[in-house]
């Protein structure tokens, strides 16, 4: 637990609230000591969590600074999914040292300081943190954009949905690379076809059209191993199919940052830690890549750098991801996508600062205590608070979700405790 004394706390501050401070967050008086927690994973929740300095409008402060700023006892500060500057995110973040811990920088420089990429990498430095010598010293919650179930997901993650988003297909759909030969719809199967390969290691669908479009060859883009974008679309959108099965060298997808189009990783690192390059642009005229709606929402808005590249979202089985099409799915009447998620943050009880982080981003199972991004309309004291959060979800693209029972057991509010997929 990182409890920082009076002396070590101005300093401290400066550090775990340098972020916030620089996308012009206030920063709220805090007590003589108090706790330090830090953030690591996913990259499509980064950007609201930590809020962004994007240049291209002033700086917008995340649900960091919104909880901070109400909290004396505690203060939060995010681990970027990459140091890639080039995709937005700062060059290297410092953990501060206090009583307990010694300071920490991630930098992807230095391979061991490398910042966890994405969801499943969160997770696996959430759990490797707990059964290191000092937990709490370097990642006290994950981000993550996929549910728990994965193989390496132990019994004691516990995973707090706080908002909706949906993964689409996308396409270059403007400008220069504009690509004229995708259609605008694809089924679950042409999709995994697309992504994989028949017994001599060619793809099932390797061009345009074999699903509908004009004759050029189909161009993959898959986001970094360890990507809670590349779980869920496997999942969801490819039938449970692994992108590249079956492929021989030569049919590999190229492997990129995800939610962006405008680099890829260098050497075709699929973890992305050996940096980026840009996309070439006989790549754009015909790439395909999976894609966050809330991350091309946030983009469009300025909210966050702008990597789009001219890319659009495409629907699947006929439909396209919007406000309306984005839903938990329990209104027989009202169109749901299929690439419909949730986004979540993940706990364990194992770390010492999980009330801490409870109190931030979950429900405390000891007393089923509400999070400040739980709460709960029956609270008259937080009303005014969750519509600050429900307008910063908007603004970074995601839905709010409606206030209900949180789970069995649960008590209501707006999150969902260990929930079932949409």
């Amino acid at each position: 637990m990182k409890i920082l004394g009076k002396t070590a706390l101005t300093t401290a501050l400066v550090g775990a609230l340098g972020l916030a401070m620089s996308v012009g967050a206030a920063i709220p008086a805090h007590a003589a000591t108090q706790t330090e927690l830090s953030g690591a994973g996913s990259d499509t929740i980064y950007f609201l969590m930590a809020g962004s300095p994007n240049s291209a409008t002033k700086p917008k402060a995340g649900l960091d600074s919104l909880f901070n700023a109400s909290s004396s006892t505690v203060a939060v500060k995010e681990i970027p999914p990459s140091n890639a500057t080039a995709t937005g995110f700062p060059a290297s973040v410092t953990i501060p040292a206090d009583n307990n811990c010694p300071a920490y920088t991630w930098d992807s420089s230095t391979g061991p300081k490398t910042p966890p990429n994405g969801s499943s990498a969160g997770i696996t430095a959430l759990q490797n943190d707990d059964a290191g010598a000092n937990p709490g010293c370097l990642v006290d919650f994950a981000r993550s954009s996929r549910g728990l179930g994965n193989a390496s997901d132990t019994p004691d993650l516990e995973s707090y949905a706080f908002a909706l988003d949906a993964v689409s297909w996308a396409i270059i759909g403007s400008g220069a690379n504009k690509n004229t030969h995708a259609p605008h719809n694809l089924s679950v199967g042409q999709l995994t076809k697309i992504y994989t390969c028949k017994a001599d290691g060619t793809p099932k669908f390797g061009n345009w059209i074999n699903v509908g479009g004009k004759s050029a060859a189909i161009v993959k883009y898959a986001p970094q191993t360890g990507s809670g974008t590349l779980s869920f679309f496997q999942t969801a959108l490819l039938g449970g199919a692994t992108v590249d099965s079956g492929c021989n060298a030569a049919h590999l997808s190229h492997r990129a940052e995800e939610n962006q189009l405008s680099t890829r990783c260098t050497g075709n690192d699929p973890t992305c830690n050996s940096g980026t390059e840009a996309i070439p642009a006989a790549d754009l005229d015909n790439l395909i890549s999976p894609f966050s709606y809330a991350k091309w929402k946030s983009q469009g808005a300025k909210a966050e750098p702008d990597l789009r590249n001219g890319a659009v979202l495409e629907a699947v089985e006929n439909l396209k991801p919007s406000a309306s099409t984005i839903n938990e799915g329990t209104d027989p009447d009202a169109p749901h996508f299929v690439g419909t998620r949730y986004v979540y943050n993940i706990l364990t009880q194992n770390e010492p600062t999980y009330a801490a982080s409870a109190s931030y981003v979950g429900i405390n199972q000891n007393n089923l205590h509400n999070g400040f991004l739980c709460q709960d309309a029956s609270d008259k004291a937080s009303v005014a608070s969750h519509k600050k959060v429900a307008a910063m979800l908007k603004a970074f693209g995601f839905l709010p979700l409606p206030d209900a029972v949180q789970g069995a057991g649960q008590p209501s509010g707006y999150c969902r405790f260990d929930a079932t997929p949409v």
